[in-house]
Parts: structure tokens; sequence; C-alpha cells
């Protein structure tokens, strides 16, 4: 279950200091919603429901290293075969594997979501969305989920595509296993510390806080014996 809770307010009415509290406090409702809601009798139908409706997918074994993506321009891997993060595969033509011949490995974080997303995209299914997040909780980094529908309708597109990335990360990597994608059972979630939410960084007042026709108190100097004691204020 996915709960958000929004605040909206006029920029020159929200003070900047004031953000940390807002995040907590929309945090504490937002906490509080789905407590109650998990204590209605009727969401474990309605969860049991939603768990049809999605499928859970799991990357396992990836002993040498991340998996590859297929490049959709196979002409740019022409003269790279000196490069280590690239593969080039000879394929029987008019194959469905034909559609796939260069493979790279793509560089920066990595998270499976992501590449599963990347991934569809290049095998041209864009409309299929992927989740990192199921009944408002972030996942391990290893699972997706994926509408089943949807799933179902481009499994046999995705298992031909997904064969030809196991020969070319053997290939690459001159390796027995290769990464494999299951369907999971349940969902594993991953641990989100609460400190940043529940205990907001402290922020400095004088830096926040803009200072106008303020006073603020000036002794004059040594008086003549005819001038009266008197303090000046001047304005800043």
């Amino acid at each position: 279950m996915l709960c958000t809770v929004g605040l909206f307010v006029a920029g020159a009415a929200f003070p900047a200091w004031a953000s940390a509290h807002l995040a907590q406090m929309a945090h504490s409702v937002s906490l509080m919603v789905r407590q109650t809601a998990a204590s209605l009798k009727s969401l474990d139908t309605l969860l049991e429901a939603d768990q049809q409706f999605y499928v859970i997918l799991s990357l396992r074994t990836c002993p040498q290293g991340r998996p590859l993506l297929p490049c959709r321009s196979p002409e740019y891997m022409v003269g790279r075969s000196e490069d280590h993060s690239v593969v080039v595969l000879d394929l029987p033509s008019g194959s469905p594997e034909s559609l796939y011949p260069a493979w790279y490995r793509p560089v920066g974080e990595f998270d499976f979501p992501s590449f599963l997303q990347m991934f569809l995209i290049s095998i041209g299914c864009s409309e299929v969305h992927v989740y990192n997040t199921m009944d408002g909780a972030l996942l391990v980094p290893y699972q997706a989920v994926v509408q089943r529908s949807q799933w179902n309708t481009l499994a046999s597109r995705f298992d031909a595509a997904w064969k030809v990335h196991k020969t070319a990360y053997r290939k690459l990597n001159s390796s027995k296993h290769a990464p494999t994608i299951s369907e999971g059972r349940s969902p594993r979630f991953a641990e989100v510390a609460d400190d940043a939410m529940d205990n907001p960084p402290a922020l400095s007042l004088s830096s926040l806080i803009s200072v106008h026709n303020t006073f603020i108190e000036v002794e004059d100097g040594d008086l003549d014996a005819d001038e009266p004691e008197w303090c000046r204020n001047k304005s800043v």
C-alpha cells in the first residue's frame, strides 16, 4: 500500500527553517495511515488480490559482475573488440536472437529495477513500468515489481533476449554461469532508517532569518558638562 501525504503552501508563506519539521510531520501522518489501514480486517483480502496483480522479480547469480544491456546501435560496437566492457556475437541471421548481437556492461550505480527498465526499453518494451517499491516500502536492490499482465505479454520477447544475454555474459567474462531472473514468492524490503525523518537536522536560524529595521543601542562618547545624558538608538 502506497500512502502519499502532500502539504501545499504558497512559497512566500513557507519559511526554509520549517522544511525539516514539515517533512517529519508528513512522514508521521503517512505512518499513522498505514498502521490504521493494516488493522482493517478486509486488508488481507485486498493485499492478496494486489499480489496477483503484480509479479515480483529477483536477480540472482552474478558471478562476474553486473549483467549486460543490448546495444540498440550495433554499428557502434564495430572496432571495439579490445574493449573489455563490450561483446559482439555471431548469431544466425533471421532468428529472434539475431536482433541482439551486441552487448555492453553499463557503468555507474546499479540496482535491478533501473537495470530492468533499461533492458526492456532496449528490446522495445518501453511501455512497461518497473517499480522498486511495494506496499509503500522500498525493495532490496536485487528485486523489482512489474504489472503481471504486462509481464505475461512480453514474456516471449524477454525470454529470447535474456537467452542471448546469457551467451554474451559467458563470452565476455569467460564464465560458465550467467545471471538469472526468477519470480519471487514474497517481497524483501530494504532496511531504511527513519532517523532522518524522526530527527531532522538542526538548522541555524541566524542563517535563515532576515533582520530588518532592528535597533541597536550605541553609547555616546564623553559628554560636556552642560549636555544631558541620554542614549541614542540607531537602526540598521
